[in-house]
């Protein structure tokens, strides 16, 4: 997953506000939806998805939503959610 899908898939997932723990099925939906529109395969964006869910906490994926633009492409948060989506793309055989 590029950082512009991995951006843009968060972006997404964070418009959907709602309790502090877990996540609602709408994250994974616009998650989903973005993941594939920036041309990720379902296989690989459920990948990426199932590790965010086991792995993230939602506040952590909230706090990252809410900083600026500008800094979430060098945040820590940001490079492990790119590492999901490429280690995902190497699981299933395609390029992130």
């Amino acid at each position: 997953m590029t950082r512009a899908a991995a951006a843009a898939a968060l972006s997404l997932a964070l418009a959907a506000c709602g309790a502090e723990q877990g996540y609602p099925p709408s994250y994974e939906l616009n998650f989903m939806q973005a993941c594939q529109a920036q041309g990720a395969s379902s296989a690989v964006c459920a990948c990426a998805w199932a590790r965010v869910e086991g792995e993230v906490p939602r506040r952590d994926l909230d706090a990252l939503g809410h900083l600026p633009a500008a800094e979430r492409p060098a945040h820590p948060l940001q490079l492990r959610l790119e590492a999901f989506g490429v280690q995902c793309a190497a699981e299933h055989g395609r390029r992130p």
